[in-house]
């Protein structure tokens, strides 16, 4: 067993893929990505609807938490 401690914010996009290489059975992901031209929700294939919005609900959880 490995810990290891997900930060819900990343400060570069390295430490953002070197936590995700450290991740073992990764399921599902959904990334949000804003830019100059605005927010991308990006999934891997397969990711339901219904789990995608479970992962978003959470993921404001997270956020606004702090």
């Amino acid at each position: 067993m490995q810990l290891l401690t997900v930060p819900t914010k990343c400060k570069t996009l390295e430490m953002l893929l070197g936590t995700i290489e450290k991740l073992d059975n990764l399921k599902n992901i959904v990334t949000l990505i804003e830019d100059d031209e605005g927010v991308w929700l990006m999934t891997i294939d397969g990711t339901t609807l219904e789990r995608m919005n479970w992962m978003l609900d959470r993921a404001k959880l997270i956020i606004h938490d702090k």
